[in-house]
């Protein structure tokens, strides 16, 4: 990694202009539409009166896969998402057209041979500039420790404690999860082609991390907000643990609200996939 090109780096803006076929991708990726009479989970995925999903706020706008630009010299094969949170302003509507402006706030050096931390901030608008939503993102890079960090990175939100949670959910991933979520605008190889998936170090393609994120936005909707996406007004996660395609989530929230813990299990591997999950209901 060059150090002092990824300080002076400017990210591109971008300017998306999505139709309800979009947002019901986005939903469809998350599974959404699995049970096709479940009338709550199809307002998300039908044209008529459709709702959608607060997290697609943080895939809008997607400035394009800018970590592989050579000039960074970047491990990119070797990447995945650390964590993300976003912050709802105002809700989505299911079309329109959204700018973001996205910057590199800090990089955390954890030493040669353990990678680095690069810490995002991308802010999505209408074209007016009236903002939808802040998300804030970690990429952690394995391959590129040992190069400097500059920035102030933000605090590790606090482990999940309890083994009861107050709410629990379990949804599964479809096999052909990545193929569709991919659609949505993130075409990192790693989760739809076997040779470079198994080059990074997995078994096979993994699910993303930002599906994983909407799956649990799903979850969320349905057990805390009476499936009101309006009530929803903050998440974030750490990634803890790749999810593979195929396997079945139990989403677990802790808490009586607006403030909730969360974290995400595969209970057939016993492993936790995403945990230290802040989300804030709106008052």
């Amino acid at each position: 990694m060059n150090l002092d090109k990824l300080q002076a780096f400017r990210i591109p803006d971008a300017v998306q202009t999505y139709t309800w076929r979009d947002s019901s991708l986005y939903a469809l990726g998350l599974g959404y539409g699995a049970d096709p009479v479940d009338e709550p989970d199809l307002r998300y995925v039908l044209e008529t009166d459709q709702q959608t999903v607060p997290s697609m706020s943080a895939i809008l706008a997607y400035p394009g896969f800018w970590f592989a630009d050579p000039s960074l010299a970047i491990d990119w094969v070797r990447l995945l998402n650390g964590q993300v949170a976003f912050t709802i302003h105002r809700s989505l509507p299911p079309e329109g057209t959204v700018k973001s402006t996205s910057r590199v706030v800090a990089v955390d050096d954890k030493g040669k041979d353990k990678g680095a931390a690069v810490f995002l901030q991308k802010e999505v608008t209408d074209p007016d500039g009236v903002p939808y939503a802040t998300i804030r993102q970690a990429v952690f890079l394995r391959g590129d420790g040992g190069h400097g960090g500059f920035g102030v990175p933000p605090e590790t939100p606090p482990a999940v404690t309890g083994d009861a949670p107050d709410h629990a959910l379990e949804l599964d991933v479809a096999r052909n999860a990545a193929l569709i979520y991919r659609l949505s605008g993130d075409l990192n190889p790693v989760h739809s082609h076997p040779a470079i998936a198994r080059q990074a170090g997995f078994r096979e393609p993994i699910v993303h991390g930002m599906c994983s994120l909407g799956m649990a936005c799903r979850a969320a909707l349905r057990l805390l907000c009476d499936n009101q996406p309006q009530r929803l007004k903050s998440m974030s996660i750490r990634f803890a643990s790749p999810v593979y395609p195929g396997e079945r989530l139990r989403f677990e929230f802790f808490g009586k609200g607006p403030h909730f813990q969360w974290r995400v299990r595969v209970p057939e591997r016993n492993v936790t996939v995403l945990d230290r999950g802040q989300l804030e209901l709106t008052r």
